[in-house]
Formats: C-alpha cells, structure tokens, sequence
C-alpha cells in the first residue's frame, strides 16, 4: 500500500493526483512522463508532483509515450521519464525467460529514449518489489537502469547501505524524503465514535496492523507476540484491516484459542477513503513488524492520523523515529519476542499518559516532513545540465530525413 509496497497493493479507494488547472496554463519548463501511474487510487504520487514551482508538466504513460514525445517531434521541453515501481513489467509473467526477455526490451528502449535526448530518473523504493515472482529479471533491470539513469531518488540516504541486489552509484543519488498525508484523508471521527462502529470498548487497549497481508510483512510474528501479550492484558484488541495475499494464521505453531480469535478482528476488505479514519482512530497504536523494507508510506499515514507507531528498524524509520515521541523501533525484525517487548514498552507508556503524541512533537513532525518541491530539487537541476534541443542531431541518431519547416508544440 501507499508506497512501501507498489500501490496497487493500496486496500482503499481512489484519490486524485493531476497537477491543478494553473500549473498547466503555465508555460511548462519540462515535461515528465511517470510510470506506472497509481495516481487514481494511491495520493502518493499527486503529492510528490503537487509543490511545482519550477513549473513542469506531468504526465503519465509508459516510456513509449516519452520517446514518441522527443522522436515524434512533438515537443522541444527536455523530456525526463520518471520511473517508480518495476514490478509493473512482470505483471502477469509466470516464465522466468519471458520476464527476462521483458527486461531486455525495457532496457533496450531506456537506452534508444537517453540516445534521443531524453532524461531518466528513478525513485529507489524497494531493493527488490516485495515477494517479487520474478527476482531474477527484476535484479538484472534494477542493476542496468541504475547504470541508464541520469539520477536516482530516495526516500531516505541511509538505506542506501541496505541495498545489496545492485551497486547504487552514489553520484547519482539525491535524498527527496517522504512527505506526511495530513489532509488527504478525511479525519473528523472521535476516537469514541470510532470505537463504537468497531464494537471496541473505550478501555481496551487497541493494536492495529493496516495494509496488504504479505508474507514480507511479519503478521505471523505480530499475532505471536499479541498472544503472549493478551494473557496478561485481557483488554488487547488486534485489528488487522487489508486484502488477505495469503494466510498468516496457517503458519502459527497453535491454532487460536476461542479468546484469541475473539480479540483479533479481521477486515479482509476494499477500504474507502472516508473508512480509512475509523481504524486509525479507535487505535492506540499502529504495529508494522516488516522483516525488510526501504520505506514506508504506511508509516507516515499512521503518523498523519497522530497515530504513535511500533515499526520494524530500517533506515527511513530509524529517521522519522529519531523522535521518539512518535513511537518505538521494533529492534530485530521478524522476532515475535522483540515486537512484544516493543508494545509492553508503549502500552507501559499508555499507562503512565505519555503514549499519546503532544502538540509539539504533533507540530515537529509536521514541520519535517513537509512535501519537498519535486520540481526545484530534482528537474530544474536536470534540465540546467540537458543539452539543448537539437532536431537535426535526433534526426540522425533516428536515421531520419530533415524535414522542410520543422514545427513543434510544448504541450
């Protein structure tokens, strides 16, 4: 979900996220072609493309549409493909050969898009996608677009030393950290009122995990530890809400009790925006045991609904939570014991009042987590180091024919 996960994987409905009416009457610096667009139903990347001071066009399509925009004489603005998720291309892909084949052509076309002119930026958000079905092709593109692209964007710079599938050229990076989604989902519900429509008491001590349930994510572990945890806190709720990918409660080492399985309620379910609010309110704390990951969107949702967060330790983490105010690290992930100790640790907190986000750590985590302007930071430095627009020289790297009153349209 959101964007620690490719989007698709998002377990509520959608949320606009096209550059407004003034930007495109601007007349446009650049242009930028991203892919995939999750845009409809994910505020990730409307978010990121929001702040646009520089002023750039943003589009989405696949790379065939960037290199038409620059082969096909249509535009004289520099022409960046801005590339997210890659698992994309191996959608529906069940041969290891195909989806090699696949990568090939993509790399091909990335390379034939650079000769022509064209700028290529990619966004690091997973070493490899999670529980990629194709591991293997996904290794041999990531390690040549790293190669092709003239940046590299990440959430944060510190998990640059947690990337081990490819050699990531460090000159080419730029840290665009992730930004809060304070305002993009409704949250006007009391905590009271939430609890009420999910049948929880005003004294339970609620836990929610909220996302797609994948095998990465460390749910088996999390139902462990809320085990050990509820038969000293007969008041633990477990909430866990998202699409089911597979079953985490066939790998437990016991089935559940009937008092287990009466505090653990299951949302296996489409969430809608307005729904989102419901779960993140009732709770009192967001429980995200990952055994691997680079970042995590949907920390920062749980952060924006002034939810204090447990969190599997990782580079982005280690930073948003350098403030602990906003919640815990969950020091060894994967270890059902390690998330225990990490929720007695903040339930103790909610015992003694301290739990609870303040005004100002509320106000400081606002202020850092500000979206960054995507425009200034990474295409204006681009396209003040782009060559000029030279139609005879892509005439000749296409094997082109000049043509007679060579005319061109920005948009």
């Amino acid at each position: 979900m959101l964007n620690d996960e490719p989007p698709q994987d998002r377990d509520h409905g959608p949320h606009a996220s096209t550059v407004g009416a003034a930007e495109r009457q601007r007349v446009p610096a650049a242009i930028v072609i991203a892919w995939p667009d999750y845009s409809a139903g994910n505020p990730y990347q409307g978010l990121l493309y929001a702040r646009n001071d520089f002023c750039i066009q943003v589009r989405y399509g696949p790379l065939d549409v960037a290199i038409e925009l620059i082969a096909g004489g249509r535009t004289e603005l520099p022409v960046i493909f801005h590339l997210h998720w890659l698992n994309w291309l191996f959608r529906g892909v069940a041969s290891p050969r195909e989806a090699r084949r696949r990568a090939i052509v993509f790399i091909s076309d990335l390379n034939r898009f650079r000769a022509l002119g064209g700028i290529v930026v990619w966004t690091i958000h997973n070493e490899l996608s999670h529980d990629s079905p194709q591991p293997d092709a996904e290794r041999l593109l990531s390690d040549q677009i790293v190669r092709i692209a003239d940046q590299l964007l990440i959430h944060d710079l510190g998990s640059l030393d947690e990337i081990s599938e490819f050699e990531v050229p460090r000159d080419k990076v730029v840290e665009l950290p992730h930004g809060h989604y304070i305002g993009t989902y409704p949250n006007t519900i009391s905590r009271e009122e939430a609890r009420s429509q999910l049948g929880l008491a005003p004294e339970d001590d609620v836990c929610l995990f909220f996302g797609q349930l994948r095998p990465y994510k460390g749910v088996e572990e999390l139902i462990e530890a809320f085990r050990r945890l509820l038969a000293g806190r007969p008041r633990l709720k477990l909430l866990i809400v998202g699409r089911h990918i597979y079953d985490p409660f066939r790998a437990l080492a016991a089935p559940l009790t009937d008092a287990e399985d009466a505090a653990i309620q299951i949302h296996d379910e489409f969430v809608a925006d307005d729904e989102l609010q419901k779960y993140f309110r009732a709770a009192d704390i967001a429980v995200f045991p990952y055994r691997k990951v680079l970042t995590s969107g949907s920390v920062m949702l749980a952060l924006s609904f002034r939810l204090p967060v447990a969190v599997a330790d990782c580079a982005m983490i280690r930073t948003v939570l350098a403030d602990r105010r906003l919640g815990a690290v969950i020091p060894a992930a994967g270890a059902a014991g390690d998330i225990q100790t990490t929720l007695e640790n903040l339930l103790a907190r909610k015992v003694a009042g301290t739990l609870a986000i303040s005004n100002q750590a509320w106000a400081d985590f606002v202020r850092r987590h500000e979206w960054r302007d995507y425009s200034l930071e990474v295409v204006r430095k681009l396209v003040e180091h782009a060559a000029p627009y030279d139609p005879e020289g892509i005439r000749a790297r296409l094997r082109l024919p000049m043509v007679a009153g060579d005319g061109h349209s920005d948009t």
